[in-house]
């Protein structure tokens, strides 16, 4: 079943397409929409100005995310203690 634990699921695929948005390959693209969107703000201001951290910082997340999302969805294949039964199959039901 492909929503066994679909909290759990749901957080992982939110993790994974967050982490995409915030890609370092799209993230120049993304910060243009933003900055234009918020026009000439002292958020908009904080992003010319500091462009070196906002990347850093959303390299980081676009790592962690990644990380965390995929644990996420892998966490669920793998038994969390398995017992032998029958032919070295594990139960995990």
């Amino acid at each position: 079943m492909l929503l066994k634990k679909p909290a759990k699921n749901l957080r992982a695929y939110l993790l994974l397409v967050s982490a995409l948005l915030l890609c370092p390959c799209h993230l120049p693209v993304l910060l243009a929409i933003v900055a234009g969107g918020v026009g000439s703000s002292a958020f908009a201001s904080f992003l010319s100005q500091n462009m070196a951290l906002v990347l850093a910082i959303a390299t980081l997340y676009f790592v962690v995310a990644l990380w965390m999302g995929r644990r996420l969805l892998t966490q669920d294949q793998t038994c969390a203690a398995p017992h032998v039964k029958g032919r070295n199959q594990h139960d995990c039901c």
